[in-house]
């Protein structure tokens, strides 16, 4: 499709299976993946021979980063790797969507969250390191190699707490939501294993003022 509306649909609606079914109605969930979409992008409808939408000053610049660029600025991740940040929540800017964390706003416009690339090369080891809770939801989109984890599930009145091992193999990712105990590693299962390569991805959510209209919560 042209302009790039295939894109649009695929985030924004279902697929569908049955192409003599009666078009559905539309739901609260495809509204906020449309609004989400807008809010990443700054669009808003634009009629002709009228001044075009303003740009919002938080808009970022593009930017192009790569594994091989030794400028990029590096880190310590919080199991003792060491990451190269493709792109810093500054570069970023707050533009992955208030609608998505806050629900639909009172005031359009807000700004919102916003998020941290890394690459990662863990070499291969005998067992994970001491596990880290984030505030944030973290994202690991393994490239090469099989990346392993090690989660716990929290204690709830029906059951204790328990230890899940999840590998997230080449092209696959794993989400972890705020809150939750885990650990990564290359676990070595051969005497030549090369390194797992994976991405890391930090959600960081704007703050989201109380609405009197919606909450996603409720």
């Amino acid at each position: 499709m042209p302009g790039g509306l295939d894109e649009f649909f695929h985030n924004s609606g279902v697929p569908v299976t049955d192409y003599y079914a009666p078009i559905p109605p539309i739901t609260i969930e495809e509204i906020l993946r449309t609004a989400f979409w807008a809010e990443q992008r700054g669009d808003a409808l634009h009629f002709p021979n009228t001044p075009a939408p303003p740009v919002p000053a938080y808009t970022p610049d593009h930017v192009i980063s790569s594994i091989s660029d030794s400028t990029r600025p590096t880190k310590t991740g919080p199991f003792g790797e060491k990451r190269l940040v493709l792109l810093t929540p500054q570069e970023v800017g707050n533009i992955t969507g208030a609608t998505a964390f806050c629900g639909p706003p009172p005031i359009p416009g807000r700004p919102g969250g916003t998020v941290e690339y890394s690459y990662v090369a863990l070499q291969p080891s005998s067992g994970f390191p001491g596990q880290y809770i984030s505030p944030y939801t973290e994202v690991f989109f393994t490239m090469t190699g099989n990346l392993s984890l090690r989660l716990e599930t929290q204690r709830t009145a029906n059951s204790a707490a328990q230890t899940r091992f999840v590998t997230v193999e080449p092209l696959t990712f794993i989400q972890i939501e705020p809150g939750v105990p885990f650990s990564i590693a290359n676990i070595r299962n051969s005497p030549n294993q090369a390194n797992t390569e994976t991405l890391a991805i930090s959600v960081i959510p704007p703050v989201c003022p109380p609405s009197p209209f919606f909450s996603l919560n409720q």
